[in-house]
């Protein structure tokens, strides 16, 4: 039998950390807990737990907490006999405040009328309690919001200690009231709407006389920055959190993909100051030394030079997923971890708790406190002599031939610099261009607002260069790659931009109604070539399918809108839904593959044509998450995901009877594929053929898929790093972003360096 000193030990939860727990309960009734911390060793950092405490419980955490919960049972299903209780616990110390039960704040028996929206408490108990014992302690306030079912909301209030609570409604206040915060010993309610309460306790003339609330409305001016429509037909959406971080208050955007297979997918989040002077929002470029963390009833801040982490990140969780992200608020990257795969079942949405006995004091962030800009990427990218780039035997007179599409040589391109002192790769500078004796291709990230752009070898050990890119290219988005060549947007503007010869071709710009909402954009031969063709598709509201091309020489674009709708075999109508990916340039024509599998063809040798190969009928498989396509030694080849990656399953093009004819075995080949190019490629070696590479980062090596083994592996420093097996747990650890739903602008892109 267990000691009373195990029992103890058992019960007390893991020491203290500066940065935040992931708290994930599990089992009948949420009995236990599993806490995950970030910044432990990881053979350390997860501790399962039984803490009554959070047993079926809600609880909320906030900055201005200091480490302490307000706990919360609004769950009648098994534990009736405690229903409205709530009380203050310290995870550390163990002790607990009881709180006035809110049933009888409501003077009814009936809570089904009222939601516990927020809770936030104004700073920590200065005096120890247990069980409730005890005086009232100071200025401490409790305040915990309840959304009524078309009633008005009541703010509840009370010290620690006191044994009933005292009620305000919002009568006259016809907005919804989202989210409490406490700075400068003053509440604040934030709504939606564009205006926020401050709220500041009154105190009696009296000593007697009961404190009151002074309320305050006040409207800002909002930035409006607008989530950015990721590809036509996949808008996106905003959840809001508001939080409290060292005096300042933030609003944090999360801008997500509600439809179909991306659903909850983040795209981008947007992060705003509050400036009380301007009464504005104004957004944020970085965050400097601080770290969020985002979850349903806690937002939580501190410093990164504190956790030793990278600045400037956000972590958050997502309903109904044991996925932990962070996202990097100046790269715009994501990475995605699954920190406890082996969670018991039934498991519940995560939830961030701060375990500290730090104090922490409401004032600005000092300047010991804030990093420096990134001195890594100014070690790394050092300037090298401009480079002047002769044309080969006959370029140049194609080049001249570009006009009415703009030939701007760049003079601010820089050569590669290393990231590693030494290389396995013969990077050779020529008085022309780069050449390499290895053709496979690089893979390329952006840093987003950042005019530099890091290049990844995928054969030799994964070797990681940087280069400076045009300071007018910040901010922009690779659309497709070939030959060597991007295709990049900005705003309304494309053009062609080639790192090998720091060449960049400017097209005309998109009519003023179109935005940039292509689903799939690709361009059929090299930019510099006579019969270069531009050419994009998306899926617009109804059943169109709405097509752009332009042809070297034009000075528009051309749009036109073909119907989308096609019949299956048995007279079910089905509507082509373009997928978030690249058309493919076969045989004289532009193939678009939807989320169905379905195959489209558009041909422009005379006049522009659409046709739906019905007879392509999607392949029997199970739910097709992702599907890409990709010309391999003259056939077409669709690749099709299951969701996270769970399957993976490839297509040959019959062209005779045109239906898909599954492949077992690529040969000599290999794939490289993500949304915005597909290459295909010969192996160097028999240990490369025949494997599917993705842009996707695990342990710094590529991850890639064998049709030999029907496993993941990853591809790195000459060896493979580790094996994932065919199955959705195995397949989220430890990515860096994109994850298999993530379409947004920080994607990993393939390019292929020219010979």
């Amino acid at each position: 039998m267990e000691s009373h000193h195990q029992r103890g030990e058992r019960r007390l939860l893991p020491p203290p950390n500066v940065a935040p727990w992931l708290v994930f309960p599990h089992g009948k009734d949420s009995k236990f807990q599993t806490f995950y911390n970030i910044c432990d060793d990881p053979m350390n950092k997860i501790y399962k737990k039984c803490k009554p405490e959070l047993s079926k419980r809600r609880f909320w955490q906030k900055p201005s907490h200091q480490g302490w919960l307000i706990v919360v049972c609004d769950d009648d299903v098994e534990t009736k006999f405690n229903f409205g209780n709530c009380f203050l616990w310290n995870p550390v110390s163990l002790d607990t405040i009881m709180l006035p039960n809110l049933l009888h704040g409501l003077n009814s028996t009936n809570f089904d009328e009222y939601y516990v929206k927020e809770a936030v408490l104004s700073s920590p108990p200065q005096s120890s309690h247990n069980g409730g014992g005890g005086s009232i302690c100071d200025d401490s306030m409790v305040y915990i919001l309840l959304q009524g079912c078309e009633k008005p909301d009541i703010l509840f209030y009370c010290h620690p200690g006191e044994k009933e609570w005292r009620k305000h409604e919002f009568v006259n206040i016809t907005e919804s009231l989202r989210s409490m915060l406490v700075t400068n010993g003053k509440l604040f309610i934030m709504c939606v709407s564009g205006f926020y309460l401050e709220i500041a306790i009154r105190q009696g003339s009296d000593i007697d006389d009961d404190e009151t609330l002074s309320i305050s409305e006040f409207m800002w001016i909002d930035d409006n920055v607008e989530p950015e429509s990721v590809a036509a037909g996949l808008d996106c959406r905003v959840q809001q959190y508001w939080m409290e971080s060292f005096g300042f208050v933030y609003r944090i955007e999360r801008c997500y993909i509600p439809r179909g297979a991306y659903q909850n997918c983040v795209t981008r989040i947007i992060i705003s100051k509050l400036d009380f002077f301007a009464m504005a929002w104004e957004e944020v470029k970085s965050l400097d030394d601080y770290v969020f963390f985002l979850g349903n009833r806690t937002q939580l801040s501190c410093l990164a030079s504190e956790l030793g982490f990278s600045k400037g990140c956000v972590y958050y969780t997502q309903d109904w997923e044991m996925s932990l992200y962070r996202y990097d608020l100046e790269d715009r990257s994501i990475l995605l971890s699954l920190p406890c795969p082996e969670l018991p079942t039934p498991w519940d949405t995560p939830e961030w708790l701060m375990i500290t006995t730090t104090p922490r004091f409401d004032n600005k962030i000092t300047a010991d406190h804030v990093s420096e800009k990134d001195k890594h990427m100014d070690k790394v990218v050092k300037a090298m002599e401009n480079i002047a780039v002769a044309p080969k035997d006959g370029q140049k007179e194609d080049v001249e031939e570009v006009r009415p599409w703009t030939m701007l040589q760049d003079d601010m391109i820089r050569s590669i610099s290393y990231k590693k002192h030494h290389s396995i790769l013969s990077l050779r500078r020529s008085s022309s261009t780069w050449t390499t004796p290895d053709l496979s291709p690089w893979m390329v990230f952006p840093k987003y607002d950042r005019s530099v752009c890091s290049f990844i070898n995928s054969v030799h050990n994964n070797e990681n260069y940087l280069m400076n890119i045009p300071e007018l290219f910040k901010g922009s988005r690779i659309r497709f790659s070939k030959g060597g060549w991007l295709l990049i947007s900005k705003g309304n503007t494309l053009f062609f931009y080639n790192p090998f010869t720091r060449s960049s071709i400017e097209l005309p710009e998109l009519p003023d109604e179109h935005r940039y909402d292509f689903s799939g954009i690709s361009f059929s031969s090299m930019p510099t070539s006579s019969d270069c063709v531009v050419f994009g598709i998306s899926k617009q509201m109804g059943y169109n399918v709405h097509t752009f091309y332009i042809k070297r020489g034009d000075e528009h674009w051309t749009n036109v809108f073909f119907h989308g709708v096609y019949w299956l075999p048995h007279r079910k109508p089905m509507e082509f839904e373009a997928d978030f990916n690249s058309p493919v340039f076969f045989r004289e024509a532009f193939y678009c593959l939807d989320i169905n599998g379905t195959l489209g063809v558009s041909n422009l040798e005379h006049d522009i044509s659409w046709e739906i190969l019905i007879t392509a009928t999607r392949p029997n498989c199970e739910f097709i998450y992702k599907s890409f396509l990709v010309e391999c030694e003259g056939k077409l080849l669709s690749v099709f995901l299951g969701r996270s990656g769970k399957w993976v399953r490839i297509f040959r093009l019959d062209d005779t009877d045109k239906v898909w004819v599954e492949v077992k075995h690529l040969g000599r080949y290999m794939l490289f594929i993500s949304n915005t190019s597909c290459i295909s490629a010969i192996a160097r070696t028999s240990q490369m053929e025949n494997k599917v590479y993705f842009p996707r980062l695990h342990n710094k090596g590529i991850l890639y898929y064998s049709l030999d083994t029907g496993m993941y592996h990853c591809f790195g420093s000459g060896h493979c790093a580790k094996d994932y097996r065919d199955s959705e747990e195995n397949l989220n650890c430890s990515w860096i972003e994109p994850n298999w739903s993530e379409i947004s602008d920080k994607s990993l892109h393939w390019l292929r360096v020219p010979g």
